[in-house]
């Protein structure tokens, strides 16, 4: 569909122009999304330990990542309670 659309296509003819069906482009497109805001979590939660074993505050890494002191604070809590469960893990096996 963007493809279409940047080749000239009107928005209106641009479903058509790519063949599949507006429904099924809304699915992959949020299947999409889905995807990358999984990732990006993934990769605020990897960042925040080191940060803070680095001796970064809540408000720097906050800065760094471009997000709210608040969203900074849960994400170091999720990756705390991440690590323990991992911890748990490890060591009743």
């Amino acid at each position: 569909m963007i493809e279409a659309i940047e080749s000239g296509v009107s928005v209106a003819h641009s479903t058509d122009a790519s063949g599949q069906d507006a429904s099924t482009l809304r699915s992959s497109m949020n299947d999409l999304l889905e995807e990358f805001q999984h990732a990006r979590h993934k990769m605020r939660i990897a960042f925040m330990l080191p940060s803070i074993d680095d001796g970064m505050s809540i408000s720097e890494i906050a800065r760094t990542l471009g997000v709210s002191r608040q969203l900074a604070q849960r994400l170091v809590h999720e990756a705390r309670e991440e690590e323990r469960t991992h911890m748990l893990r490890h060591t009743a096996q």
